[in-house]
């Protein structure tokens, strides 16, 4: 453990020319066009509060891929940016851990009540639309039946048929989210 602390308290920042940094063409995250907007709001109230991380060995963009795109886009050319001294496989799963939903965590049952007290108290609040998102994603399984309620010590055997009819600029998000969905609750889609 000491070794890995050691590492925390060495983390190194600098100011770095957005054209230096190289995207990761295997970067797994994408968003779709609502979520960057609302990046982008949030970056223009609060300015980059999560920062960029950057692999020293080639400035290939390790976590951030979505703040440099809206900074280019803003007409930024600077950013400050953490960087690491990565070999390609440890950059690779880096990568993925600064994405995993899994290891971010989930929201506690006080979100709805936090949401309206934010909604109350702060103007113009530029991710109106996520807090509404997140209080649905969020609601306590006793309103209504879902997998949260599944004892996962039990074998489930249930087979449930479903047709969803969506549009074709929908489709791969439905897709996206029924993969999320089947592996967190070990539920196989067909």
């Amino acid at each position: 453990m000491g070794t890995s602390m050691a590492k925390v308290a060495g983390v190194q920042t600098q100011r770095v020319k957005l054209v230096d940094l190289k995207k990761a063409e295997y970067n797994p995250r994408r968003m779709s066009s609502t979520a960057l907007e609302g990046l982008r709001k949030s970056i223009q109230r609060y300015g980059i509060v999560d920062p960029i991380v950057i692999n020293k060995r080639n400035n290939t963009i390790v976590g951030g891929h979505q703040r440099v795109t809206v900074l280019e886009s803003e007409g930024y050319t600077e950013t400050d940016v953490v960087i690491l001294d990565l070999g390609e496989h440890e950059e690779r799963a880096l990568n993925i851990l600064l994405n995993d939903r899994y290891v971010r965590g989930t929201f506690t049952p006080g979100l709805e009540s936090l949401i309206e007290d934010i909604k109350k108290n702060v103007t113009n609040i530029p991710l109106e639309w996520s807090f509404e998102k997140l209080k649905q994603e969020n609601r306590d399984p006793s309103e209504g039946a879902g997998l949260e309620d599944l004892d996962p010590s039990r074998d489930f055997v249930d087979y449930v048929k479903l047709k969803i009819k969506v549009s074709k600029e929908d489709a791969s998000e439905v897709r996206k989210h029924l993969k999320e969905l089947s592996e967190a609750y070990n539920v196989k889609i067909k």
